[in-house]
């Protein structure tokens, strides 16, 4: 006999598994509202799909090839996404949780609209000439990613690693470095009026412009 409470959860352990398999469905275009959790799709293509409102927990996308897809108001959490290719995708306010996010370049998606990132691996990430102001990226790792010509006005970066990351011709205008890590910043290429910043890494901005700091 079936308590509601059982009932709901069959429903939803079912939800879960008709969602994952329709994203992989080469007849089914759109998957919606659904919860997809410990699935890999690693190695797969995935083409035209449009993804909304979905939820993928501990789920694998290694050197998984999107096209032409869409994914909006969607969430990864604890999710692998190694050698993602979101070359022509539409990213959406889509939110990344612990995810793995290596090398991934985002400049090669065909859309992107307010990306969250929190506790995410993002070193060596692409975001050359991204327009993204309001981009966050709390608590990252993002070791050598690249920045370069991004417009990332009233980004923030709180708590993240920077070490070796590139900001060359970025517009970092009111961003939030409070408790970033090891970023170097130039701002004789780099516009940076009216960055938050932290100790020891914002001394090395002001000697960089002339500023002579005594103890």
């Amino acid at each position: 006999m079936f308590t509601s409470n059982s009932l709901g959860a069959s429903i939803h352990a079912i939800a879960c598994y008709a969602g994952a398999m329709d994203l992989r469905d080469p007849d089914v275009w759109t998957v919606v509202d659904a919860e997809i959790e410990g699935v890999d799709f690693s190695g797969s293509v995935l083409d035209g799909k449009v993804v909304e409102d979905c939820t993928f927990r501990e789920c694998r996308f290694v050197g998984v090839t999107f096209t032409d897809c869409r994914f909006v108001t969607c969430s990864f959490e604890d999710c692998d996404l190694s050698g993602v290719n979101f070359s022509g995708v539409a990213l959406h306010e889509v939110r990344f949780q612990g995810c793995k996010l290596r090398g991934v370049d985002f400049a090669a998606a065909f859309s992107l609209r307010l990306p969250e990132f929190k506790e995410c691996m993002l070193d060596e990430a692409g975001f050359v000439g991204v327009t993204l102001p309001g981009l966050k990226l709390t608590r990252c790792s993002a070791r050598e990613a690249c920045f370069q010509d991004a417009k990332l006005q009233r980004a923030e970066f709180r708590g993240t690693e920077l070490r070796g990351a590139l900001f060359s011709g970025a517009d970092l205008r009111k961003a939030d470095l409070r408790d970033a890590k090891e970023y170097v910043i130039d701002p004789r290429v780099t516009r940076v009026e009216g960055v938050r910043a932290s100790l020891p890494e914002a001394a090395a901005m002001l000697v960089a412009m002339g500023l002579r700091l005594d103890p």
